[in-house]
Formats: C-alpha cells, structure tokens, sequence
C-alpha cells in the first residue's frame, strides 16, 4: 500500500493516464470571463443580478480543464488548454449547466472528465461531458484534430464537426479499442430533446471513425429508462467481447447503481446491484487483485537428515539435474528477472529476464554433472534472487544448501585408490574427535574441515605420511584457535590424485 508516485499539483479528480516513458498525464481546472446567453432559461435571473447577458459581454468566470503532463518529479513538462482550441460559442444551452453556473456563481464550460492517450498515433483523446465532445489532440504540436459532437442547435458549430448522427450527450468514459473502434458511456442527459422517444436513455456505444470523416455506430445497448444515470458511467469490452457496463442508474427513484455485463447481441448475462448510497463512478473488470503473484520452486528439494542432522536441501540424483521453476500465478502477462549463483562455482552464474504468460512458468535447469569439476567439499550453497520487474517489492529469495550423495567417485579420471577406510570417531562429538584413515602409499597428504556454508575453518594436516594406518585430532577449533559452535562440518582428505570426504556433527 506504498505510494509509488504523487505529485504537490492539485488536479481534477476526473482521470489520470501512465505513459510507457513514466509520465503523467492528467486535467487541471483553467479560468476564463467569458458571456453569459442570452437566450436561456435563466437569463432574466442573471439580468435581475446585474448582468448583462447578452451572448458578447464578458463578464462571468467560465472554467474549462488543461491537459497537462506531468514527470516522475512533479513537473509539468506539457500543456494543453481548451480555451486556446475550443470556441467559447459552443456550451451547453439545453442541458443544466447554467443552472449550475447560477448555484456556484462560475460556469464549468467543459467538463472534461476522461482521457485516452494513444502512444501508436501520438494522439490524445478527451471526453468533455457539457460539450457533448470527443477531441483528438496530436501530441505533441497540440493541435486539434478533430472533434465529434452533437448538431447544432445543441452546440453552436457542431456543423463544422463530426459525429453529429451519434447523438451521444454529457458522456463519460472514452476508449479506443484494439480493433480501432471507440467506445463511451452516453449518459443522455438530453435524450430526450435529441430522440423522438422522449426519454433521458443511457447508452453504452461503440463506434468507428472512417479516414476522420465519418462516425458510425456499430455496436449500442439502450438502458431501460430505470436505469438513466445523469453522471459516472463506463463501457468495457471483456476479452469474450461482452461488454461490462455500469449507470448510476437515478431513473430508478431511488437511485439503483447497476453493473451488467451484456453479450454481442445484446443479452444480460451478469449483474449486480447496489443501493442509493453507493456512488461509484466507472466499473472495470480486471484479471486480478494480485498481479504480483507468482511462485519459485525447486526440484528436487526436500527434508534431508544427515547423521542426525535435520534439514532442507537439495540431494543430486543421478541425473545431476536441479530445475528453478519460476510460475506467473498472477492473471497478467509479466517480466521476471532471476540471478542464480553457486557459492562453490560448480555452476556459472545466470542471470537472465523472462516474460510469462499468466499461469505459465519456466524451468531453469542446472546441469550438475561433476565430471568437468574439481570439487574440494562435499557441499555447496545455491543463492536464486526473482524479481518481478513490475512489482519489484515482491522479490523472492531463495538460499539452500546442495549435497552429491552419490558413491561416484568426484573425479572421474583419477588414478588408483590411495585412501581407505575414512571415518572420524566419535561422531556426533564435544569437543574433539579424531579423523582416521588408512593411506595405501606414501605421500603428500592435505585435511580441511569446512562448516556447513562451504568455508574452510581449519587446515587440520599439509605435509607427508607414510603408508599406514593414520589418526588426525581436532580439538573444535578454528584456524585462529577460536572454538567452533554446535553445527555440521565436513572434511576432506587429499593426497595425490585421490580424494576422500566424510561429514561430521559438533553438540555443545
């Protein structure tokens, strides 16, 4: 629950859209006087206080909202404002803006409320509900690419647009869909001086626009009149093409916020109701609340008991194969990076970054075939670091240990045997124990203990013995004459070509 970014900019609290380049951008409230008509309901009310309302007299605040992008610091590095594109002779006349204006004494001229930014064409898309509009804005020139919105008389220039068959009006809600097509909530506030029904209907549209020219409607749900919402509003299309359509539904008297989720041809196959209280604004069907969901398992791995010992590890089989299995348990395709290192080197290094499909995984199999490897423990340490590019706070780690328990011998190309009947008594031991074996020849002979993280603690014998049954004593100390605590330790005895290991438990 960390916020990630946040910005000191007061902004309207409409919408907010994340560019692949880590910026934002969002709409701020912009002022302008601008005239009041004088051909509306309540002209003679704004007269009665003073003012001239007379379609040219500049004289009441009019506020419309800028687009503006913001940088991972906060800092507007874009800007877009309505009053610089958009002709102060279209508003809203019909509809209950001016109503609104007289309440607050400022008129909310455009009241963009959406935005869509497509990175393919650098173009932008915003919903203004009081103008009944869809823009597109080239980005980044700022020009004004087109604008799809009702006839005239409803808006002033709405000849000079496009889109004047759709009739949508105070919409919410802009898409554009992968197949090029749009979608929007029509709210219909005023579909019932557009229609001959005569009724304020919410629809949930889709619609093509061929070579910027013309507006086609391919695909419409009609809402009973029941379920009319003045505000809020969204249209998803799933991923089985129905489409989730949400209304606040106030036809219903009381209220009766609704959520359906309507087939192709037009079937309710889900909804969901709630009660007047619940003032939801857009409703979206996501895969899942976890997208930082996944799994790291080993194989082989499991409880291990060596000479008393308890533990969980890896013993290689004879197939010398560990596999990492990295599993994407969320319902998003997402990047994974993983670093593998062995603290002993029997294997390189890996590190490397997959994308996984939602519920796939991929296996990352270590070839431990010691035939091409000098090893001088029995043992080794597996370290596996996996990090969600996306969701980074949810690195897995994953530290264990990895024993050969086969009897091959560690180097397949020695020569005779030179070391027999190896074994250390007492085992377990506090606080000493002695090391026997039986050295076939005479040579030069090497004994190292190490502790259970592969560190080598002691250099227990470095020089020459003759043949002949041996003993070695080990008082529990290190190097440094420092006594060792309660643990797991191996030793190795080496001489020639030869090479013998035993393990041993140290109880204090």
């Amino acid at each position: 629950m960390e916020i990630l970014w946040a910005s000191n900019i007061n902004v309207d609290p409409h919408d907010m859209k994340e560019t692949s380049r880590n910026t934002y951008f969002v709409m701020k409230n912009t002022y302008l006087t601008g005239p009041i008509p004088s051909d509306n309901g309540l002209t003679n009310i704004f007269q009665n206080l003073g003012f001239a309302a007379d379609d040219t007299t500049h004289e009441f605040p009019w506020y419309g909202q800028r687009i503006i992008e913001l940088n991972e610091s906060g800092d507007i590095i874009w800007d877009w404002n309505p009053f610089d594109h958009f002709q102060m002779e279209d508003f809203d006349n019909h509809g209950h803006t001016w109503m609104d204006g007289y309440i607050h004494m400022e008129y909310d001229w455009t009241h963009s409320n959406a935005l869509w930014f497509d990175e393919n064409e650098s173009a932008i898309y915003m919903s203004s509900r009081h103008l009944s509009r869809i823009s597109k804005i080239d980005y980044p020139s700022g020009e004004l690419l087109y604008n799809i919105t009702l006839p005239p008389p409803y808006i002033a220039n709405g000849e000079s647009y496009l889109g004047n068959n759709l009739l949508f009006n105070f919409q919410h809600h802009i898409v554009k869909l992968e197949n090029g097509n749009y979608t929007l909530f029509d709210n219909g506030n005023i579909s019932n001086q557009l229609f001959e029904h005569g009724h304020r209907i919410s629809r949930g549209i889709e619609f093509e626009i061929l070579d910027d020219s013309t507006c086609n409607i391919v695909w419409e749900y009609s809402l009973p009149p029941a379920l009319y919402g003045h505000a809020c509003g969204s249209m998803q299309v799933l991923e089985n093409n129905n489409r989730l359509i949400f209304t606040r539904g106030v036809g219903a008297n009381p209220d009766r916020p609704t959520i359906l989720e309507v087939t192709y041809d037009k079937e309710i196959v889900w909804e969901m109701r709630g009660n007047q209280r619940y003032g939801w604004y857009r409703a979206f069907r996501i895969p899942s609340l976890h997208p930082d969901a996944f799994s790291l398992t080993v194989s082989p791995y499991s409880h291990i008991n060596l000479d008393g010992i308890e533990m969980n590890g890896v013993i290689i089989d004879s197939s010398g194969i560990v596999t990492i299995s990295i599993k994407n348990e969320s319902d998003y395709r997402q990047p994974y990076q993983y670093t593998i290192s062995d603290n002993q080197k029997w294997i390189p290094r890996l590190t490397g970054i997959d994308t996984i499909n939602s519920q796939e995984q991929i296996d990352i199999h270590l070839d431990y075939n010691f035939s091409h490897v000098v090893r001088y423990t029995p043992y080794s340490k597996i370290n596996i670091d996996v990090v969600p590019l996306k969701h980074p706070y949810a690195i897995k780690q994953k530290e264990f240990t990895i024993f050969d328990n086969s009897n091959l011998p560690l180097d397949r190309n020695r020569g005779q045997c030179m070391i027999d009947h190896v074994d250390n008594i007492p085992n377990p031991f506090n606080p000493a124990t002695n090391i026997k074996y039986e050295l076939l020849v005479s040579g030069k002979v090497e004994i190292i203990i190490y502790d259970i993280m592969g560190r080598k603690v002691r250099t227990l014998f470095d020089g020459v013995q003759d043949a002949g049954l041996k003993s070695v004593f080990w008082d529990s100390s290190d190097d440094n004459g420092i006594d060792l605590g309660t643990g797991f330790y191996f030793y190795t005895i080496k001489t020639g070509t030869d090479f013998k290991k035993g393990r041993m438990l140290l109880l204090k």
